[in-house]
């Protein structure tokens, strides 16, 4: 059995104990299931998780207050938020507030367990700043000959969250398209369907890429920008 602590905080009872479950299930010795915030930031104050699977929609302290908590107090311990809104906006914040990783519900047992082994990665611990600094990576998005340049703002299980240099309509729901990721001396490229495209907020225009082949491609990327 591992002997990684993790946190789960999630006001649905049912799926709380699913999840708890799971990880029992697969091995995890210390796992703590608690229905909010505050229940959260108490056990916070009792003992040291190395990740929390965190909710964002809590009654009274909302997973976002919880995760500003998380890292300004223990900023090894890593955060997957988990969201019914799939929103470009929600991705964003999450990794600019210090997220590991964003998981849109309904998702998988699997899914999930790709992101968590993630955050055990040697090279997470050993990274100074968190995951999200790391994250941003330029990129292109190609199909058909059309190229468009951007940078990686985040990534969960299932997709990637691309902001563009410049405004493109002309990629189209349901399109598969190349992720194309740069780095100094080397690429790498991942199929994806494009989910969302052009959703602006303040910070510029996004466009939400699911991928293709989730389990490989996500460890893929995810050894690839750990890698540097």
């Amino acid at each position: 059995m591992t002997e990684k602590k993790i946190l789960i905080v999630d006001d649905d009872d049912l799926l709380l104990m699913m999840l708890k479950r799971y990880l029992e299930h697969r091995g995890f010795k210390y796992v703590r299931a608690v229905p909010s915030g505050e229940a959260s930031l108490e056990a916070l104050s009792r003992f040291c998780f190395d990740t929390m699977i965190l909710d964002i929609n809590l009654p009274g302290i909302n997973g976002w207050d919880v995760l500003e908590r998380v890292k300004a107090a223990a900023p090894d311990t890593e955060v997957i938020m988990i969201t019914g809104n799939p929103a470009e906006t929600i991705r964003y914040k999450s990794i600019q507030s210090g997220a590991f990783a964003l998981l849109e519900k309904p998702f998988t047992l699997e899914e999930l367990n790709s992101v968590l082994q993630g955050t055990f990665r040697p090279a997470c611990a050993k990274r100074v700043q968190p995951l999200r600094a790391v994250c941003r990576m330029p990129s292109k998005i190609i199909q058909n000959g059309l190229e468009v340049t951007g940078m990686l703002e985040n990534m969960s299980g299932t997709g990637i969250l691309i902001k563009m240099d410049r405004p493109c309509n002309s990629f189209r729901t349901g399109s598969e398209v190349d992720i194309v990721l740069l780095s100094v001396n080397s690429c790498l490229t991942v199929k994806g369907e494009i989910t969302r495209q052009n959703s602006e907020d303040t910070s510029g225009q996004f466009i939400g890429i699911r991928l293709m082949d989730p389990s490989r491609s996500y460890q893929n990327l995810l050894d690839y920008i750990l890698a540097g």
